[in-house]
């Protein structure tokens, strides 16, 4: 049996030393274009800043893209030297390729409103930057009138279905804004806000023993509002009805205290 010689090819013999050598940076032979609308499906806003913020770090996180924003992932040299000479770093061009990327996926999940604002940043990272200042001072801001519309919103004359969506709405923006309240909180609001005239309501629902849900309370928000619209229909088409049952409670009243004053002393 003959055995042919094994052959070696010359790159598997000898490997020629690369700029990579020089420098402690990690290489990747290829990445593909960064899905960030997969990951991130609301576009940033002036509005929604710690929401879209929070679909958007999971996903850097999870392909170790992050520290192209935070700065984790140093720059590299751009040029390093070769011998007497300068020479441009590799590893800087596959830095800089894949900030790149990281910022072009970055701005193609922000709104026009909010684009102009970054529309000069070069790199990631100052586009993550500028994004931070912007809206993290403002964010708290808003959540402070938030609670405050929270707290003085009155049902007044609005339906219980109307006055239900504001107070929701209120709350949802307390949601985008990062800080979304509990169902509790919400139906305190909810309650607080109720005139007079609910006070029954008021006092069925903060006496159960089983907590409820918001939708619970609307629930039976809407239900006793329709009681009590049922009943003033009732007075308005039988007036004298109503009337005359205020009359006899009336008559009943004066009688015994006729009777009382006709006692000799």
């Amino acid at each position: 049996m003959v055995t042919e010689p094994s052959t070696t090819s010359s790159s598997e013999t000898s490997s020629p030393s690369t700029f990579s050598d020089l420098i402690p940076f990690p290489m990747v032979t290829a990445f593909a274009p960064i899905p960030l609308h997969n990951a991130v499906r609301i576009r940033l806003t002036k509005t929604n800043f710690l929401i879209w913020r929070a679909q958007l770090l999971p996903y850097l996180r999870s392909t170790k893209l992050l520290g192209y924003l935070d700065g984790s992932i140093a720059v590299p040299a751009q040029y390093v030297n070769a011998g007497a000479a300068q020479v441009p770093n590799p590893a800087y061009s596959q830095w800089y390729d894949q900030d790149q990327q990281v910022l072009s996926g970055l701005l193609s999940s922000i709104s026009e409103e909010v684009l102009q604002d970054v529309v000069d940043a070069t790199t990631s990272k100052e586009a993550w930057d500028t994004l931070q200042r912007m809206f993290l001072s403002t964010t708290r801001a808003r959540i402070v009138q938030i609670r405050v519309d929270l707290a003085t919103t009155k049902k007044l004359d609005l339906s219980a279905a109307d006055y239900f969506r504001k107070i929701k709405g209120l709350s949802s923006e307390m949601a985008a804004a990062g800080n979304a309240l509990r169902d509790d909180e919400v139906i305190a609001y909810l309650l607080a806000g109720l005139g007079p005239d609910y006070d029954p309501f008021v006092t069925s629902m903060t006496t159960k023993r089983e907590p409820l849900t918001l939708d619970e309370v609307y629930s039976h928000l809407a239900s006793f509002e329709a009681r009590q619209l049922r009943h003033q229909t009732e007075m308005q088409l039988n007036p004298t009805s109503s009337a005359n049952f205020a009359g006899r409670g009336s008559q009943r009243i004066r009688g015994r205290g006729d009777r009382g004053r006709g006692r000799p002393p």
